[in-house]
């Protein structure tokens, strides 16, 4: 009798599930076919908008973006993504964001990709950064090369950063930022007494929440019951 062991085949790992969070990072939401984008009227009037760019799945489900925009001074103010949704869901998602604003208009994914990275960019010469979910929000956005076409945009207002207060900003620490990067009398600031309207259908749920990383390694992104990623 042969004293050689048989070969017995181990068995295979577990495939390891993959969390809405962990897909977009790891750039595999960027694969996606994008359907849409969307962005309020009168954006470069009154300097802040709001952009959707939503990439279609096979499933027929929408991954989305979202960035709320101070296109004279801030730059990125919030920022949102949404994973898988249903065409209901993202509908309702849509008006909930645009329906405060005016509605919505469609434009061109290249247009949107320059308003986002150009006001990012302006706001970062003047010292401010973008929202910390930019760090995933843009990984619904194409990567920033020049494969996209630059088009020349204005950001500020008429050579120069105005800063209109909105309802959740720290106007004291805006001014003395200004005051270092571009100097007193280099900028307008505009003071409003503001009831929020401007952030409309961003709950603070939306954006403030803790992602819960260990909770993310029980989800699985072949369901489709995922709504809304907070980091």
């Amino acid at each position: 009798m042969s004293n050689k062991k048989k070969n017995k085949k181990k068995p295979a790992a577990p495939e390891q599930q993959m969390s809405p969070k962990n897909y977009i990072l790891t750039g595999r939401a960027r694969k996606l076919p994008i359907a849409e984008c969307w962005i309020s009227p009168n954006w470069e009037g009154s300097g802040l908008s709001t952009i959707a760019v939503a990439r279609r799945h096979n499933s027929g489900n929408m991954t989305l973006g979202i960035y709320l925009l101070d296109t004279f001074c801030l730059g990125l103010k919030n920022t949102n993504v949404l994973f898988n949704q249903a065409d209901y869901e993202y509908e309702d998602y849509l008006d909930k964001i645009f329906s405060p604003h005016g509605g919505k208009e469609p434009i061109e994914y290249t247009l949107a990709h320059n308003i986002i990275y150009g006001a990012i960019a302006y706001a970062e010469d003047l010292g401010f950064k973008p929202n910390k979910d930019w760090t995933l929000s843009q990984m619904i956005l194409e990567e920033d090369t020049e494969d996209i076409e630059l088009i020349e945009l204005e950001f500020g207002k008429d050579g120069k950063p105005l800063f209109i207060n909105g309802p959740y900003d720290n106007v004291q620490k805006v001014l003395n930022t200004l005051n270092k990067s571009v100097g007193q009398g280099n900028y307008d600031f505009i003071t409003q007494i503001n009831d929020g309207s401007d952030f409309d259908g961003f709950d603070d749920d939306d954006f403030d929440d803790e992602y819960d990383d260990e909770d993310d390694d029980n989800e699985d992104i072949e369901d489709a019951d995922f709504e809304e990623i907070k980091s």
